[in-house]
């Protein structure tokens, strides 16, 4: 049979011009791929996005049906036989209550409306005319039941409890499993994010003016300050005064040349608690995931954690304790260090003002060590729960371990503050004493506490 060469070489062109064609085809069919997914995460996420409009959309559904409740309440009141042309703030709030709306009216023409829920305010005069929210904006706090479902926070993100208390929830954080719902019980965050302290768990300490109920009246409210305390033994907090001073970032006294480790920065801990209402407290003792047997140096451990079957982290000096506290997280959203004087003590005035223990037969400030053996993975690993030490959340600030802080003692040689009360000597010492020790000296009843503040 005759081969057609000129034949044979066109049908040969034509299937390789044919596989070009299917490759460009397909880079073709990518990029306009990549361009679409492009516009519908524009058109999703964007300025004007849907999910952007859903937000405002639901946003103002919520403005709308709070004015209509306000509406409602106001011309419930117009019914009374008494009414004189004036609506009074009793009569709002009567009304209020029959409609089953978590809303507070205050003041007088124009009385101001505040929802619990979503912290927006209006104002309504005797014509009935509603005016607000004060910004168009919703209030930047979510409430708690939506916290509980984001499974990590993106960033720090503003929170309300069920009774409207606020709380800030850090980056890479979420709210544990077995928090309360109420920072007055003891709201805890986790964190899920960092590989290494995964897992470690922080408690909300409130500080400011703190509701026990959804109406915020001067009844159902409490005021903490943040503040360094002496406590009596009735556990009554005054302003401290003695010989362990406080932690200084000017170093005016010198305290520095003494070796031990002051706070990384005591004025912007302040700062910080003042302007978020509030700061994080180790949930436990430090933790670390190995058992420490002895002291030789750091044991090459150099990560702590605050998890609750983690191993407690003992035999520890003071400096190693400030170090491993503050390189504990070095994100920029928070600041982790070693528990100051006024962290301290402040968590005090906060467990014993909302105790939750069936025996209180001591104030917290003044309650021992409830067990005299050491518990290494802490009280709330003990089977008898009699020894275990829990108050809002927090465990052990009267048990187990005395805990390094940053303040300072006067004496040079001996200039490291340990507070708390320890096991070994539970019969001596209470939660809000101190004691003191040189920047080498380590043990197997001592170990530290963290803060977190925002």
């Amino acid at each position: 049979m005759k081969i057609d060469i000129k034949k044979a070489t066109k049908i040969k062109e034509k299937r390789n011009n044919c596989k070009g064609i299917t490759l460009i085809a397909l880079v073709i069919t990518i990029i306009v791929l990549l361009i679409l997914a492009a516009v519908s995460i524009a058109t999703l996420t964007g300025d004007n996005g849907i999910l952007t409009k859903a937000m405002d959309a639901k946003k103002n559904t919520i403005i709308e049906e709070e004015k209509e409740q306000i509406k409602l309440a106001y011309s419930a009141s117009l019914t009374k036989k008494d009414y004189d042309g004036i609506i009074r703030v009793e009569e709002l709030n009567h009304e209020f209550e029959n409609l089953n709306v978590e809303a507070v009216a205050s003041g007088n023409n124009p009385i101001t409306v505040t929802f619990s829920k979503t912290g927006n305010i209006y104002t309504i005069d005797n014509k009935g005319i509603i005016t607000g929210p004060e910004t168009s904006e919703m209030d930047p706090f979510i409430t708690m039941e939506e916290a509980r479902e984001i499974e990590k926070f993106e960033k720090n993100t503003k929170v309300k409890d069920q009774y409207g208390n606020k709380i800030i929830i850090p980056e890479g954080f979420k709210i544990a499993d077995d928090s309360a719902d109420d920072v007055t019980s003891g709201v805890v965050i986790e964190d899920i994010s960092y590989e290494e302290t995964k897992g470690s768990q922080f408690v909300w300490v409130p500080v400011g003016e703190i509701y026990t109920a959804q109406e915020h009246t001067e009844a159902n409210k409490k005021t903490i300050k943040l503040g360094r305390y002496n406590f009596a033994e009735d556990g009554t907090p005054t302003d401290y005064s003695g010989d362990f001073k406080e932690e200084n970032v000017n170093d005016t006294e010198n305290l520095l040349n003494y070796g031990n480790s002051i706070a990384k920065n005591i004025e912007e801990f302040k700062i910080s608690v003042g302007d978020n209402g509030g700061y994080y407290i180790g949930r436990y003792e430090a933790r670390t995931a190995e058992e420490r047997k002895a002291k030789t140096g750091d044991n090459g451990l150099t990560r702590v954690t605050v998890k609750e079957n983690d191993y407690i982290y003992n035999w520890v000096t003071q400096p190693q304790a400030a170090d491993l506290s503050k390189k504990m997280y070095t994100s920029k959203s928070f600041t982790s260090d070693l528990i100051n004087g006024y962290a301290w003590d402040t968590a005090i005035v906060f467990v014993q003002i909302f105790d939750n223990r069936n025996d209180t037969t001591k104030p917290y400030a003044r309650q021992n060590s409830l067990n005299t053996t050491f518990a290494k993975q802490g009280t709330n690993n003990l089977s008898n729960t009699a020894h275990q030490d829990k108050v809002c959340n927090i465990w052990d600030m009267a048990s187990n371990e005395w805990e390094w802080t940053t303040e300072t003692h006067v004496d040079s040689s001996s200039p490291c503050v340990i507070r708390g009360s320890g096991y070994s000597y539970s019969s001596q010492y209470y939660t809000s004493s101190h004691d003191y020790y040189d920047t080498s000296y380590a043990n197997s009843f001592e170990t530290f506490r963290l803060i977190l503040y925002l």
